[in-house]
């Protein structure tokens, strides 16, 4: 299902730089009003003067300035654009902390401090939204994880837990939301895009973390994406699968690629046999049966 990017209210957190600055810039370009939340109250100033109104045929950016850790403040901010917007249309989770350091040399403040920014606060921004997406019944929750949400990475152990709760998160809630099928649900698992986020990190590994991973870690995340790829303003326009994945790793992508090869299977399958016992017997042992070379 489509939705304009036109006319359309959506929140984004994290908004001040990196990942959710390019979003907001993006969605107002495209004519949307954009409210964006961040802790930094200067850099969502710059946006909010970079779009003023919609008088040019762009949107426009509306500053909040929050703390993603407080409930309070991010369902005030949602019944504020509610009311100063008449809806909301989308809520882009965002907003991320992480840290490098193996396990038991990562104080357990660091790691409390990257689940309460990285998961609570998608807790506390689904709180504030779906209520009213369930009121005005439709919406659109995008929860930004990371490929590390299906390829663990070491020394980033409490980073990586949080992006397999958020994936967790959004899967849960989608089942929950089945009575709401024009409330949807979307996971981005992006690969690493060059951003400050990674100097930003608290860091216990004595490496200094620039444009190239740590070597530790270069086996499990070997590429990162030359550009910044900005898939969440994708997301709000228009319906996607479950997981959506911007670059990222090869084994990932290697991974999504036998899972689209076996749902063609499946297809072909049902096409042929239909959806009847016997279909399933044959389509399990084609699984299971050796393959033959075929000869010239």
């Amino acid at each position: 299902m489509a939705h304009p990017v036109t006319d359309a209210v959506v929140v984004v957190t994290g908004a001040s730089s990196g990942i959710g600055r390019a979003t907001v810039e993006m969605l107002a370009e495209g004519g949307a009003t954009v409210v964006a939340v961040a802790r930094r109250e200067g850099p969502l100033e710059d946006l909010a003067e970079a779009f003023p109104s919609d008088d040019d045929g762009r949107g426009r950016v509306l500053a909040m300035p929050a703390d993603v850790t407080d409930a309070d403040a991010l369902e005030h901010i949602a019944a504020d654009t509610v009311g100063r917007t008449g809806k909301l249309d989308a809520w882009v989770n965002n907003a991320a902390v992480r840290q490098y350091g193996r396990f038991e040399e990562v104080p357990l403040e660091e790691w409390r401090r990257v689940l309460d920014v990285n998961l609570f606060g998608y807790v506390h921004g689904a709180r504030a939204a779906l209520p009213w997406f369930r009121e005005q019944g439709a919406g659109v929750l995008i929860n930004v994880a990371s490929v590390l949400a299906k390829v663990p990475s070491p020394l980033q152990s409490a980073y990586v837990t949080s992006k397999y709760a958020i994936r967790g998160l959004t899967e849960s809630l989608r089942q929950e939301l089945l009575d709401a099928p024009e409330i949807e649900l979307c996971t981005v698992l992006h690969g690493p895009i060059d951003t400050p986020f990674f100097q930003h990190a608290a860091n216990h590994t004595g490496v200094v973390v620039g444009r190239r991973p740590l070597p530790a870690v270069a086996g499990a995340v070997p590429h990162r994406q030359p550009g910044l790829r900005r898939p969440a303003p994708r997301l709000v326009t228009r319906r996607s699968p479950d997981d959506r994945v911007a670059g990222g790793a090869p084994e990932l992508r290697a991974a999504s690629s036998r899972a689209r090869a076996r749902r063609g299977r499946a297809h072909r399958c049902r096409q042929r046999w239909g959806s009847s016992p016997a279909a399933g017997r044959w389509a399990r042992s084609r699984r299971t049966a050796p393959r033959q070379r075929r000869r010239g």
